[in-house]
C-alpha cells in the first residue's frame, strides 16, 4: 500500500468492517480492542470510530470519544506499508475537523514510543503530563493535549 494519503476514502467505520479493524489492531497495537468493543463503540453517540482505506485495503484506524468539547483519541495506527504517506495526519485532521464545537483534543502514548510521540507533536499535540505505570507491563504513558478551536469569551457585562 504505498499510495499517497490523497488516493485514500477516510470515513466513519461500519459495524460490518469491526472484525477486519479488530484484526488490523490486534496486528498493530499492543492493547487492541476487540470486534464486540469497536462495535459497541460505533454505537454510541459520542463514540468515533474511522478507516482509512486504499484501493479497497485497510491502511489505518482510529478509535475516539467525545465528551461535550473535548475529544480523546483511545487508539490510532497505520499499516507500516502506508507509513509515511500522510494517512495518520488524514486520519485525525479529517476527524477533528468534523467535530463541532471542539476546543481540546487528548491522547496518550507509551512513553517509549518516542515516534508516535514526535508524530503527534507534528500536529500541534504537546505533552500535558506522565502517568505511571499506565500499560500493561507496567510502562507510562505520556499524555498530549491540543486545542482544537477556540472559545468565544465576551467581556461585556451581561443584563
Amino acid at each position: 500500500m504505498g499510495a499517497p494519503a490523497r488516493h485514500l476514502e477516510v470515513r466513519p467505520a461500519r459495524l460490518p468492517e469491526c472484525a477486519e479493524i479488530a484484526a488490523l489492531a490486534k496486528e498493530l497495537l499492543p492493547e487492541a480492542w476487540t470486534e464486540a468493543q469497536l462495535s459497541s463503540e460505533i454505537a454510541l453517540p459520542e463514540g468515533r470510530v474511522w478507516v482509512a482505506r486504499g484501493a479497497g485495503t485497510l491502511a489505518g484506524l482510529l478509535v475516539a470519544r467525545r465528551e461535550l468539547d473535548e475529544l480523546h483519541v483511545l487508539l490510532m495506527a497505520v499499516t507500516p506499508e502506508a507509513r509515511g504517506h500522510g494517512i495518520g495526519t488524514r486520519l485525525i485532521e479529517t476527524l477533528l475537523a468534523g467535530e463541532r464545537g471542539l476546543v481540546r483534543a487528548h491522547l496518550e502514548v507509551r512513553e517509549s514510543s518516542r515516534g508516535a510521540q514526535s508524530f503527534y507533536a507534528s500536529l500541534g499535540f504537546e505533552v500535558a503530563g506522565r502517568r505511571p505505570r499506565h500499560y500493561s507491563g507496567g510502562e507510562a504513558a505520556v499524555l498530549m493535549s491540543r486545542e482544537v478551536g477556540c472559545t468565544v469569551r465576551s467581556d461585556r457585562p451581561r443584563g
